[in-house]
């Protein structure tokens, strides 16, 4: 590993029914101290179908998965958002103001 890089941990969350995300970084509740870029993104729920076995006569290499549709603006799915948080010590509630 390259001493001279900073590692970058990554923390993802799902929101409940109120908005409220509870976050994870890799296997432990909560996120590192310091200040984090945000992404936000809401995807529009889909049915999911059954894959069939590579082995299977119905499986085809080249069916054709059409993305999820994101509610929000394209600008809040990047690191370029503009979007922060700064983790301490404490719990740390934030509330985002999504505007397009």
């Amino acid at each position: 590993m390259d001493r001279g890089k900073e590692e970058t941990a990554v923390a993802v969350g799902r929101t409940d029914a109120q908005g409220v995300a509870k976050l994870r970084t890799e296997d432990q509740e909560g996120i590192t101290k310091g200040t984090h870029l945000v992404t936000i993104n809401k995807y529009e729920a889909q049915a999911t179908a059954a894959v069939a076995d590579q082995e299977s006569e119905a499986y085809d290499p080249n069916v054709q998965v059409k993305p999820p549709k994101n509610f929000l603006p394209q600008k809040y799915a990047t690191p370029a958002s503009g979007l922060t948080i700064q983790a301490g010590d404490a719990e740390v509630n934030q509330t985002f103001d999504l505007v397009d």
